[in-house]
């Protein structure tokens, strides 16, 4: 997760703090945001189960679905443009 934190902060979203507090609140929001969305792919695997549809499909899915949230919260939460 540090080195996902790296390189969304540098390279994807260009943030620049202005302080430690802007930075701490920069690193809890994108571990908060990381925590929802693995919440949320373990809620699609079950899903899969109950449904009994096959868990390769779903995981591919569920990774879909992970990856364009970070890059949504990412955007409009954690690295957002002040």
């Amino acid at each position: 997760m540090i080195f996902a934190y790296w390189v969304n902060k540098t390279i994807v979203f260009n943030s620049k703090c202005k302080n430690i507090k802007d930075l701490f609140k920069e690193i809890v929001s994108f571990t908060s945001c990381r925590i929802f969305t693995e919440i949320i792919s373990i809620g699609l695997m079950n899903l899969a189960v109950i449904i009994r549809m096959n868990d390769v499909i779903m995981k591919v899915i569920a990774n879909i679905v992970v990856i364009i949230l970070n890059f949504v919260l990412s955007k409009l939460i954690i690295f957002k443009k002040k």
